[in-house]
């Protein structure tokens, strides 16, 4: 019996002619599917025309571009309206790098053609007809899930280019006109931020996990973030899923990888994926109630503490120490 080609599309993210997030191997890809793959591409962002005149892209199949520089390619809706516009092609899997922006875009693909999504995937292969996913989970363990195709993922793939070929390219060029679309939001009111630092450059970072309980709390990290100079607060991812605080914040595989002097971490418990954008911090200072707590192992400094007792008396030490040094 012939075996059925599936119909794949790879989306690739361009900001201004430079590939975003892990890039994806088209040629790992087609091994994991056994061969048994049409493949197609579809570069999204700005300033595409230069990534591929640069790349000599070694591919034979469709390529779409889908290019303007004046799109916010960081909103997801947008990228999936323009990602939809290919919509009259059935495919079988639909794989993005694994960003935020990404991870929104293929929630907002899954729902309007119906299809499965998964988010975070490490690894894939496909199986007898079945497409395998695995997925690290919390406490470092493995899940693995079996599904019937019809899919949209997101891929924790390495850093590597597409495949280059120095001899140019042999693929079939598809130029697509961007997406109008309607402006989804409106400014009520404008209000001054608080003077925070950036994360990349912030010297102090006082970051919030789950542990902080709700949103209104997260004035206490604000308040112990001013007490030092050059300093911001930060987030776990789930604090940002919960929109206590704009993924902005967010530190992590799919935030920032930062590396302050002081990482002050509160009510976080350390998922391997958030110790991985911030284990190279100077000094880690967790506060947790929980002393086997997993970003226990990566701390210099643990307080097993309540966060609602022990932050507001540091608070209070800190400033009493401060009076009596500007006092000599």
């Amino acid at each position: 019996m012939r075996q059925k080609f599936l119909e794949v599309l790879i989306v690739f993210n361009v900001e201004d002619g430079q590939l975003l997030h892990g890039n994806l191997n088209f040629y790992e890809i087609k091994n994991k599917f056994k061969n048994r793959v049409n493949l197609q591409l579809l570069f999204c962002g700005s300033n595409v025309s230069k990534y591929l005149d640069n790349s000599h892209l070694d591919f034979y199949g469709d390529v779409s571009v889908i290019e303007d520089d004046s799109l916010p390619w960081n909103n997801p809706y947008i990228l999936a309206q323009n990602i939809s516009s290919l919509g009259e092609k059935n495919f079988d899997v639909v794989i993005l790098s694994h960003s935020i922006t990404n991870c929104g875009a293929a929630a907002f693909l899954a729902a309007q053609f119906s299809m499965e999504c998964f988010t975070a995937i490490n690894d894939f292969y496909f199986d007898d007809e079945t497409l395998v996913l695995e997925r690290e989970v919390f406490g470092g363990f493995t899940e693995r899930i079996l599904c019937k195709l019809n899919c949209i993922i997101t891929w924790l793939c390495s850093h590597s280019e597409p495949c280059n070929n120095l001899n140019g390219a042999k693929y079939n060029l598809i130029k697509k006109s961007p997406v109008e679309c309607e402006d989804l939001c409106s400014v009520i009111s404008v209000e001054k931020a608080q003077s925070f630092s950036r994360l990349s450059e912030a010297n102090v970072l006082i970051a919030v996990g789950r542990g902080i309980g709700s949103p209104e709390n997260i004035e206490l990290a604000q308040e112990l973030a001013l007490l030092f100079d050059n300093s911001s607060i930060a987030a776990s991812r789930p604090v940002c899923d919960n929109r206590w605080l704009p993924y902005k914040y967010q530190v992590g595989v799919t935030g920032k990888t930062v590396s302050p002097a002081l990482y002050f971490s509160l009510g976080i418990s350390g998922s391997s994926q958030h110790l991985s954008g911030m284990k190279n911090s100077r000094c880690i200072v967790s506060v947790n109630k929980d002393r086997y707590a997993a970003i226990s192992s990566i701390a210099d400094y643990i307080v097993e503490d309540d966060i609602f007792v022990f932050i507001p008396a540091f608070i209070h030490k800190v400033k009493e120490k401060k009076k009596i040094l500007r006092s000599r």
